[in-house]
């Protein structure tokens, strides 16, 4: 689990990454990362209504976090990110969000390759 320090939870956090950060998509997710200054990288998730209702948006964030989770330690520090979730994501299976995770990491240049079956 990740600890609470690397919450990111105050709005200016949240205004400074959407003001400064830059962007990474694909079908599941958009990323915005944003330098921090810090010893350790930040992360928050979130999930628009678009994705679906209130139980559909709470399970989405739940999956994203379990993914961070798996990830956070090969996340370069210094980082603040910002993961939004994708309607997609509702059907879509763990592995696949996983995959879609450490690609959307890599292409960020977040962080290190993990070999996950295919060449990184």
């Amino acid at each position: 689990m990740v600890e609470k320090r690397q919450r990111l939870t105050h709005l200016t956090d949240f205004q400074n990454v959407k003001q400064h950060g830059q962007s990474f998509s694909n079908m599941f997710m958009v990323l915005l990362a944003a330098n921090n200054n810090l010893d350790y990288s930040r992360f928050a998730v979130a999930a628009g209504r678009a994705v679906g209702n209130a139980v559909q948006r709470n399970r989405v964030k739940r999956r994203l976090r379990s993914c961070i989770d798996e990830f956070s330690d090969y996340i370069k520090p210094g980082w603040d990110l910002i993961f939004y979730a994708r309607k997609p994501l509702l059907t879509s299976k763990f592995d696949e969000i996983n995959l879609a995770m450490k690609e959307i990491l890599e292409d960020a240049q977040l962080m290190a390759p993990i070999g996950y079956g295919h060449d990184a």
